[in-house]
């Protein structure tokens, strides 16, 4: 038998934060995230994390939203990463009186927690040039499955209904919502991902840059077992440049992917092979 709620209260605590955070958000483009790093208690590691390519400080609240972040803007047809994103409250109580689910609330006192989604990221659609955004929450594989006999089974019912009431949302705007665990971003693949980041502040010169890439492909093409130090090496000595900054091209050119590297497998290294794609 279903329990019977009392009906959900709105503090006027949380009836401010929205009205603050509709009225910044009003004068100005840019995004603002409902909660910041400074608004949780909870233990765990928080990340205030200065984005190059959005040019601002991103509010992230675990590792897994931090790699998984990472990963979403690393992608060169990812033009806006929004995280935090508060979901209109009145709608999501509707929905939650719809499919009888609870929603997310003070218990104690009866009022209404706004929802907020991890993140809503505008891409560019490769064939129409179209921007298209998709709506992503991330949660660890443990918080939201099981192993039993090899197949992932969903665990923890309420955690899932928090999560459809959040797709039910996206779907009524339609927007696609799409579930994140930490195996979408791979630990190596951030490392490396971290490394080419070191220079995004050098410059260089793109007609240097342009012959670096097309003699190091003509390396790797001949030998695709060497070493990247072995690379680097015969690419510096054919282009008279000193091997520390040929390493610097080398992380250039994969920033702005330019270099298609196969990242997931390998931590990128000077006494280790390199994949391209």
């Amino acid at each position: 038998m279903r329990e019977i709620m009392k009906p959900l209260k709105v503090s006027s605590k949380t009836i401010r934060k929205i009205k603050a955070w509709n009225r910044l958000t009003e004068k100005t483009s840019q995004h603002f995230p409902y909660v910041r790093v400074k608004d949780v208690r909870s233990p765990g590691r928080r990340y205030e994390h200065f984005c190059l390519k959005q040019k601002r400080i991103v509010h992230l609240l675990s590792d897994g939203e931090f790699r998984t972040y990472l990963k979403l803007i690393w992608n060169p047809l990812v033009v806006r990463v929004n995280e935090q994103v508060p979901l209109d409250l009145k709608e999501t109580m509707q929905i939650a009186e719809e499919q009888q689910i609870t929603h997310p609330r003070d218990y104690k006192k009866n009022h209404a927690h706004v929802m907020t989604t991890d993140f809503v990221v505008s891409e560019i659609e490769p064939n129409t040039g179209e921007l298209i955004d998709t709506a992503y929450s991330f949660k660890y594989f443990k918080s939201i499955y099981k192993i039993i006999g090899g197949e992932s089974i969903k665990s923890r019912k309420r955690t899932w209904q928090k999560l459809d009431l959040e797709k039910a949302y996206w779907e009524k705007r339609n927007i696609k919502y799409v579930i994140l665990t930490e195996m979408f971003a791979q630990k190596n693949e951030i490392y490396n991902i971290q490394l080419f980041l070191t220079e995004h502040h050098k410059s260089v010169d793109k007609y240097l840059l342009l012959s670096f890439i097309e003699k190091f492909i003509e390396h790797w093409n001949e030998n695709p077992l060497s070493h990247l130090e072995q690379l680097l090496l015969d690419v510096s000595k054919e282009l008279d440049i000193n091997r520390k900054y040929a390493f610097t091209l080398f992380k250039k050119a994969t920033l702005q992917h330019l270099l298609a590297l196969e990242l997931t497998e390998k931590k990128v290294a000077l006494n280790r092979k390199v994949y391209l794609v």
